[in-house]
């Protein structure tokens, strides 16, 4: 058999029980440490979503009306995890753990006013990293992994665990993730995997529609609207040490981008950063990609984004 179960929370509205929001006391909720754009982030980077609470991204939203926000955020995941508890129950009950997969991750991220930024739509780290577990009780390993992946591995991943052949004549972005799961958590040599992929890398893009050229980060959404109306698309590349963001001009007859009109770069550092527990106020509040030092890596990094998206039009 075969389950796709996505449950809506937390997405917005963040409506919980009461129980779920007892689990959370407004007096144990933290604001987040850098509430404010990115030193040297380029305009068109942000995407400015609660204009009724707050002036501009430079002036965060009032801190208990932010506390509120992140302990609604919290209440609602809290009662999205105590209805998966009942899915998983009922897999136990029926005895069917041990020889089912379980794949558990979310479609995007999500920002709580960590840089001024609140919701997704955007290409930092906190939009782009999702949470992901894998479980298959056959495979005999378990541990944590800090080797980068992305949800395009999760077709041939779900694929090989169900004993299913890709179609042959198909072509598929991502790799199965199941060698990686076979040999457990970094501490059984996660880097055999990660030198393996093509890229060693992990990708994303996100499109603006620019309103106010002296203003890039004001009424620029692109979503629920035509491609052809697109203005930029944000190219995003994550290594283990560095995230570049590359945001180009778009053509939205020929529907692809005009990779020599860049209209801004970022460069974030994430050397030395601790992978787990996750320390979501960390990373990113400063893009150094004008940092003469940096000058290798960003070119590096900016020609492997035009190597992963050499079929937008290089």
């Amino acid at each position: 058999f075969s389950l796709a179960v996505a449950p809506r929370k937390p997405h917005l509205p963040w409506q919980a029980s009461p129980d779920d929001f007892s689990h959370h006391p407004l007096d144990s909720i933290s604001l987040a440490k850098h509430p404010k754009p990115p030193k040297n982030m380029p305009d068109v980077a942000f995407r400015f979503t609660e204009e009724k609470a707050h002036a501009d991204p430079w002036h965060p939203i009032p801190d208990d009306y932010a506390k509120k926000a992140r302990r609604a955020y919290r209440a609602a995941v809290t009662g999205m995890d105590r209805k998966l508890g009942k899915l998983l129950k009922e897999l136990d009950d029926l005895g069917l753990t041990q020889n089912t997969a379980i794949v558990f991750h979310s479609d995007h991220g999500w920002q709580l006013g960590e840089h001024g930024e609140w919701r997704k739509f955007t290409n930092f780290e906190l939009a782009t990293r999702v949470p992901l577990i894998i479980s298959a009780p056959w495979l005999g390993t378990k541990g944590r992994s800090s080797t980068l992946v992305e949800l395009v591995d999760l077709l041939p991943t779900i694929a090989e665990l169900a004993g299913v052949d890709v179609p042959k004549n198909e072509s598929f972005d991502g790799q199965s993730l199941v060698p990686l799961l076979a040999r457990g958590g970094d501490e059984h040599h996660h880097n055999s995997h990660r030198s393996s992929r093509r890229f060693n890398a992990s990708f994303s893009q996100y499109p603006r529609v620019v309103t106010h050229n002296d203003e890039q980060w004001k009424s620029n959404a692109a979503i629920h609207k035509d491609r052809t109306k697109f203005t930029h698309m944000g190219y995003s590349v994550r290594t283990e040490d560095w995230r570049h963001t590359e945001w180009i001009e778009w053509d939205g007859k020929k529907l692809q981008p005009k990779w020599t009109k860049v209209t801004g770069a970022e460069l974030y550092d994430h050397r030395g950063e601790v992978v787990f527990p996750t320390d979501f106020d960390e990373g990113e509040n400063e893009n150094v990609v004008d940092d003469p030092n940096n000058g290798s890596v960003v070119k590096a990094l900016s020609n492997l984004l035009r190597s992963a998206f050499s079929d937008q039009g290089k």
